[in-house]
């Protein structure tokens, strides 16, 4: 299977969380985990990884993906680290990458990252679920329900400071007309910074004490340039990552969720009405874009289900940014 070139994330199928170092403690042997993907620099530089032969290097600190003591173990975890580069007795730092497929050999999502001195053993994730910090762990390979061990790689993007937006992620409204069919889905719903400064303005004249809606925020939007810009790129691609489209699911529901409270005049609702609705409308709006989609497979409900918990996260930034 043919590798990436250069810089790229490592990331699980089963969550969408990539690989990374842990942030906590960089000295080797440094601890790997999954975490939620960030494109901001620097911080973005511990989830950025690139093959030098059959090794895979960490961009931050040059370290390998390695074995923990060198051991396959059965009964406890073998623990994956990021190490120095071992010379002739590196073969637990070796790895290769294989298509995945399932017991009848017909291709599913995702890769297998394979220990070439033992094949059967594969790149595992300990935990599944939402939580961020679960433990990067070897374990041998799994013929079904095995969705912790396959990964998918995405090249980096460019990267940008803390606190800058790329120009790709300024959102204008104004699309390329030989996306034609696509752009038609996206124009109903992207704002304008005009756009948004009028719904603003609704909103304060609209309330009973003159204040703006918790989820507007007293500062206005965040930026979410990754939001925004997979928003955009899901419509634009006919073949996005699942959590493309959950990201633009999200992003989508509390646009839309939004300009309803405006339009409606309605009281602004409790959090937990709140990510319900949020959710019914992300679901929705996934399951549309999935269908448009030229995508494989039977993972709708995995999109869903990211889709919600990403558009109760923006949620939870939006009220929580903004003083009572």
């Amino acid at each position: 299977m043919t590798r990436f070139e250069g810089y790229f994330y490592i990331k699980s199928i089963a969550n969408g969380y990539v690989i990374t170092q842990d942030p906590s403690n960089l000295d080797p042997p440094a601890k790997l985990i999954t975490c939620q993907q960030t494109f901001e620099s620097p911080a973005c530089h511990l989830q950025l990884w690139r093959w030098d032969g059959d090794f895979l290097v960490n961009k931050a600190t040059e370290y390998v993906i390695d074995i923990y003591k060198g051991r396959l173990r059965v009964i406890e975890d073998t623990e994956l680290v990021a190490c120095f580069r071992k010379g002739e007795n590196a073969n637990n730092q070796r790895w290769g990458v294989e298509a995945a497929r399932d017991q009848r050999n017909r291709p599913e999502e995702g890769s297998y990252l394979y220990l070439l001195a033992n094949s059967d053993w594969v790149i595992d994730v300990k935990e599944t679920g939402t939580d961020e910090g679960a433990k990067v762990i070897a374990y041998q390979r799994k013929p079904f329900d095995n969705d912790n061990q396959k990964w998918e790689f995405e090249p980096a993007e460019p990267e940008y400071p803390v606190g800058s937006m790329s120009p790709v992620n300024r959102l204008s409204g104004e699309f390329d007309e030989s996306y034609a069919g696509w752009s038609d889905a996206i124009d109903r719903v992207v704002l304008t910074d005009d756009k948004m400064e009028e719904i603003r303005s609704k909103r304060r004249s609209n309330t009973s004490n003159g204040s703006v809606s918790s989820i507007m925020g007293g500062q206005g939007m965040p930026t979410m340039e990754f939001i925004k810009e997979a928003y955009q790129r899901a419509y634009l691609d006919h073949t996005p990552h699942l959590r493309l489209i959950a990201a633009a699911a999200a992003y989508h529901a509390l646009q839309t969720w939004t300009l309803q409270l405006v339009e409606e005049i309605r009281v602004h609702p409790d959090p937990v009405h709140a990510k319900k609705e949020l959710a019914e409308i992300a679901a929705v709006e996934a399951a549309r874009v999935y269908e448009l989609s030229d995508q494989l497979g039977t993972h709708l409900e995995k999109a869903q289900a990211m889709a919600g918990a990403i558009v109760h996260k923006l949620y939870e930034q939006q009220t929580g940014s903004v003083s009572q």
